[in-house]
């Protein structure tokens, strides 16, 4: 849901990082000028050159403030003050390689102020430079106490996109609440919060938001798969089937998927997840589960077994283990379907391994103990599935 988390006529965000941006690099780099060893005086044509781009900056007209100023970047005596504002202008008007150049040797010193360090890495983060973003906004955050950073919205989406779950939902949860307005992290935190099980808070959050927005309307539908409750993402996502964003085609289809199999309705979803194959795991883990459950056991063991075949021993290297404890679950249990129990013991063991908190693997893995006829290790799986029964822990979609 990442592409499509955006309200485009939502400028609240960038309007208040303007300012705090301008009222920084225009008023409060002498310290890192002089620690830096670059000149707090450029010459008086790039000074009156950039505080006639300050003022356009401030209208909204980046290019026009660009044209001002970009004949001096390579001036010498330019300082950090007038070496930000044209750090931001290219980051404004889509140069982030330009951008990130510029803004480097200013954010470098431990000194560098926070709007530096946020543009900075903005500017990383459009360049592809995921680690050196993440740097560049965990040290603006420890740079200024309190949650108006807008450090740590864009550090909390950086982690969601690389889908660090827990970290990307402390961070948005703590910016949506200080800014309930700010919609893009709003929503983002309320899908964080349905992928660590925490249904309260995400119900919480999307209450909060515009429910006439189809985003929302797919943060419902998956709150209530994550619910146990098909029946109300079916209904939910059934008319947006015929129109929505392209952005939302393939969550549509995955959260729908999901109601289906929850609702008994394994051939729908199948012919659902047949429609437009594709290689994501959570895909592929989702039409094995139809498969099995439509009768196709042998189908359902050739989907996952090249999944299954890459799975480590344990959590170890993997972004999200509910999805790689999932596919072992899923593969086990096909395993069993086709009568190799042995075999499918090994895999739900491993489900366990990878997330300990995924109680539907400890429910399979007691049957599969009861199967094996060994009852002391059943009853220790069946006593680990008890012990998260009430526990808010996420659960992969076909686990259900």
């Amino acid at each position: 849901m990442n592409d499509y988390f955006r309200e485009p006529k939502d400028r609240t965000m960038r309007s208040m990082t303007q300012a705090a941006v301008l009222a920084a690099t225009l008023a409060s780099l002498s310290l890192l000028c002089s620690q830096a060893g670059w000149s707090a005086n450029p010459a008086p044509s790039a000074d009156d050159a950039f505080a006639a781009a300050a003022v356009k900056t401030e209208a909204g007209d980046y290019a026009g403030a660009l044209a001002l100023v970009q004949s001096h970047r390579n001036d010498p005596k330019l300082g950090a003050r007038n070496l930000s504002l044209l750090g931001l202008l290219y980051l404004e008007t889509g140069h982030a390689a330009e951008a990130l150049a510029v803004l480097t040797p200013i954010a470098t010193p431990q000194t560098a102020e926070p709007a530096v360090l946020y543009n900075a890495g903005r500017a990383a983060v459009a360049t592809g430079k995921a680690d050196l973003a993440q740097t560049y906004f965990s040290r603006s955050i420890s740079s200024t106490p309190g949650g108006d950073n807008p450090s740590i919205r864009e550090l909390g989406m950086l982690y969601a996109r690389q889908g660090k779950v827990v970290e990307a939902y402390k961070l948005l949860v703590a910016w949506a609440t200080a800014h309930p307005e700010n919609t893009e992290p709003h929503m983002m935190a309320a899908l964080m919060a349905i992928r660590l099980g925490q249904r309260e808070k995400a119900a919480q959050l999307i209450a909060g938001l515009d429910p006439a927005l189809p985003a929302v309307q797919l943060l419902q539908a998956e709150l209530a798969v994550e619910a146990g409750d098909g029946a109300t993402a079916v209904k939910i996502l059934t008319p947006m089937r015929a129109k929505h964003e392209p952005a939302m085609e393939a969550d549509i289809r995955k959260t729908l998927a999901e109601g289906m199999l929850l609702t008994g309705d394994a051939k729908g979803a199948l012919a659902l997840l047949s429609e437009k194959p594709t290689a994501s795991p959570t895909f592929k883990l989702l039409l094995a589960s139809a498969q099995r459950q439509s009768g196709d056991n042998a189908a359902a063991v050739a989907t996952l077994k090249p999944l299954a075949d890459l799975l480590p021993n344990g959590p170890q290297g993997l972004p999200d283990p509910r999805v790689g404890s999932g596919i072992a679950l899923e593969y086990g249990r096909d395993l069993i379907a086709t009568g190799a129990t042995p075999q499918a013991l090994l895999w739900i063991e491993r489900a366990t391994r990878i997330n300990p908190y995924n109680r539907s693997a400890w429910k399979a893995l007691a049957d599969a103990y009861d199967k094996a006829g060994r009852a002391n290790d059943a009853a220790v799986a069946r006593g680990k599935a008890d012990a998260l029964r009430t526990a808010a822990q996420p659960a992969s979609p076909a686990q259900h």
